[in-house]
């Protein structure tokens, strides 16, 4: 039962698997009367197993929640998320024409099989599901991995392979037809016709059906000797309009990205589940978090992963300018039509026409978009395909919703402390960070876990090799210069958080301005009311803005009342915006405002704020 369990747990990995499920996939519809209790006991039974045999810091990978329980994985722990992640990507290297990494990579992903799924539990009705739907996964790979070494020349290793999965599978017409190629290939044609009377029988028998057209044109083919079935090379892509290519726009995918397998689970559950619903429709996952938390990254990597389930194309478009001014939804489309082949001269110039025209084009496939951060709603609903099994992956610092279709919101934040260690010590180097693992922690608890200072700080531990983490933490300390620390030619951290602030409208401005210059790190709202001259109203507004581009952490006070502060990297970046250092004798002060009604709201170092900021 405890072995049944962590099965059920681990095909939901990092997701929470309601009581109620753990009691039907035990009992099914015979629950006994104290079947919660005793399926908390076997919970209790499986975390100390857990926590004994994988995990002896005594870090409980299996956490409870209200409803029921989720397993914590980390990236490489669960087979059949690395079986998932090398199907897709050879599957994707196939539609490419890229045969040879395709063989590979499904080679690879179909090694991780030893045996049937879930062998040695005895499944009840969630895992027989779960069961079924995983060997229809791995018979799919099977079919593309065969058809990769079809097209390599191998077709005299595979006859005795396909041979048996006929007869394993004698209702399984891919493997019948791969086998029959393979035996012809082989100059085995007795064999190849035989497997064809074979499954016709097999079928009739079992589903009083015929063999279908494509098997039936094979056989006729074998007989009469057709010269074209020795042709290798890839089938051409399906026809289409003259002006519709499958596009293929996604950017290369970034290595170290870590402690973010969760959401690019929920990423992969909530796209994929519009490709074969009953009632399918378009799906948005918008992406969102603060400047640096690998909103990008993420989005890109399941771009990559998602490939494979949306064969008709993946478009990509970044919807600011090098300026940090939004792009024109007219723009974008006018870029998307171009790529799959409209000719300028042909291109309608008015924004209602553009969408009209790619929705028109899109309706019909199975289509990828990913739109790397969005300024508002307004701006992408333009863009948005009309095509029932298209998905729409959308990153933002914004929190955006009012779309059409599913909506699915994945919020991202800082990584966690062995996440920040993994991303050091992958660009800096294992050994070295290893050996000073307290400094190491200290480097990113002093970036609050934020992907790119991580990044940034561990690019400048490669730069100086002969620096020791511990120096280099220190350095980090002293808040006066944390962001000069973190920058570089090709990474400068704290531009990246001032560029935030450019976004802004004025009011939002001196609203950050005046925070970041008070030493107080959590505020209230009669701070923003009597600091910008504002009353109750304006100022729930401005937090409220200012909370939903994630540059204010709001919480509720002891009282009740909401309190909200600043991130620390966001303090120090929007303080120190004009690189002028505070004059000596003037820490602490802030500065005399010009006018009762326009108070003068210039940024200031934190620097004598002390430990007070150090603490926040």
């Amino acid at each position: 039962m405890v072995r049944r369990v962590l099965s059920l747990l681990l095909s939901r990995a990092e997701h929470v698997v309601p009581m109620e499920q753990l009691i039907e996939e035990l009992w099914g519809d015979r629950a006994p009367r104290l079947a919660r209790k005793t399926a908390q006991t076997h919970v209790y039974n499986l975390r100390a197993a857990l926590r004994r045999d994988t995990d002896p810091d005594g870090r409980d990978l299996l956490e409870t929640h209200a409803n029921g329980y989720r397993i914590r994985v980390e990236p490489g722990q669960l087979d059949l998320w690395q079986f998932k992640e090398g199907y897709s990507r050879g599957k994707a290297a196939l539609r490419r024409g890229d045969v040879s990494t395709a063989s590979s990579l499904l080679h690879r992903a179909l090694d991780l099989w030893t045996g049937d799924a879930f062998t040695g539990v005895e499944p009840g009705p969630m895992l027989s599901a779960q069961r079924a739907s995983i060997e229809d996964l791995r018979l799919q790979a099977l079919e593309e991995r065969i058809d990769a070494d079809l097209r390599l020349g191998r077709h005299r290793a595979l006859v005795g392979e396909l041979k048996a999965l006929t007869i394993r599978y004698p209702l399984h017409e891919e493997f019948c037809a791969q086998f029959m190629l393979a035996a012809h290939r082989s100059g085995m044609d007795r064999e190849a016709l035989a497997a064809y009377r074979g499954a016709r029988r097999s079928m009739i028998a079992e589903l009083g059906l015929e063999p279908s057209p494509r098997l039936r044109e094979l056989q006729q083919r074998v007989l009469s000797g057709d010269s074209t079935l020795w042709d290798l090379r890839p089938d051409p892509p399906a026809s289409g309009p003259a002006w519709s290519p499958s596009p293929y726009q996604l950017p290369p995918e970034l290595d170290h990205l870590v402690d973010r397998e969760h959401a690019l689970a929920a990423i992969d559950e909530a796209a994929r589940a519009t490709t074969g619903a009953k009632d399918p429709g378009l799906r948005v996952v918008v992406i969102t978090g603060g400047v640096g938390t690998g909103k990008t990254v993420t989005a890109v990597r399941a771009g990559h992963r998602l490939q494979a389930h949306f064969p008709d194309g993946q478009l990509f478009a970044v919807l600011h300018r090098p300026d940090g001014t939004p792009s024109e939804p007219a723009e974008i489309l006018r870029s998307f039509l171009a790529t799959v082949g409209l000719p300028p001269d042909e291109t309608p110039e008015r924004l209602d026409d553009l969408t009209r025209l790619f929705r028109g084009w899109a309706v019909h496939r199975r289509l990828l978009l990913l739109l790397d951060d969005a300024a508002s709603t307004e701006q992408i609903l333009p863009l948005l395909p009309a095509g029932a099994n298209c998905t729409v992956l959308v990153t933002s610092r914004h929190r955006l919703g009012g779309f059409l279709g599913a909506t699915t919101t994945i919020p991202l934040g800082p990584v966690g402390m062995a996440g920040g260690v993994a991303l050091l010590a992958a660009v800096a180097g294992p050994l070295r960070v290893d050996k000073e693992l307290h400094a190491a922690e200290e480097i990113v608890r002093l970036c609050d876990g934020l992907p790119i200072a991580i990044r940034a700080a561990a690019e400048k531990l490669v730069a100086w090799p002969a620096r020791s983490l511990r120096e280099f933490a220190g350095r980090l300390s002293d808040e006066r210069r944390r962001l000069t620390e973190l920058s570089s030619a090709h990474l400068d951290v704290g531009r990246l958080l001032r560029d935030s602030r450019a976004r802004l409208g004025e009011r939002e401005r001196q609203a950050l301005d005046m925070l970041c210059r008070d030493c107080a790190p959590v505020r209230g709202l009669p701070a923003l009311e009597s600091g910008l001259g504002i009353g109750r109203t304006q100022a729930e507004h401005l937090v409220e803005s200012l909370a939903s581009c994630h540059l204010l952490e709001t919480a509720a006070g002891p009282a009740g009342d909401l309190r909200f502060s600043v991130p620390r990297m966001l303090r120090l970046a929007f303080a120190d915006r004009d690189g002028s250092p505070r004059p000596e004798g003037d820490q602490g002060r802030p500065p005399a405002p010009s006018s009762a009604n326009a108070p003068v709201l210039r940024a200031r170092r934190p620097a004598a704020c002390g430990s007070r900021a150090r603490a926040s």
